[in-house]
């Protein structure tokens, strides 16, 4: 059962992992090959330790993704998401499942 909560501290690993591999999926094919290697898991880390954002998971036997209120870096999930989000529209954190309605 999938299950919506706040994120909580044995969730960070997780949440490096897709923050690591949805930054990877995104913009590697955008920038210069030199900037990949900055983009380690150890800066995902980092910057999870040092961002002020509240984070929400949604879990079901494991973590598929999270939310938080950094629209930069918000919302990533676990594979990519499918059909078409628009910053305007609440986005539950679990596939491309728009509250209400699913793609």
């Amino acid at each position: 059962m999938l299950e919506i909560r706040p994120a909580r501290e044995a969730d960070q690993s997780a949440i490096v992992q897709l923050c690591h591999q949805g930054w990877h999926d995104a913009h590697a094919h955008l920038v210069p090959t030199e900037i990949l290697a900055y983009r380690t898991p150890a800066y995902f880390s980092l910057w999870l330790k040092q961002t002020t954002d509240v984070f929400h998971v949604a879990v079901s036997d494991e973590l598929l993704g999270f939310a938080g209120n950094d629209s930069v870096h918000s919302p990533s999930t676990q594979t990519p998401p499918r059909g078409h989000w628009k910053p305007e529209e609440p986005w539950c954190a679990a596939g491309s499942q728009h509250l209400g309605r699913t793609s």
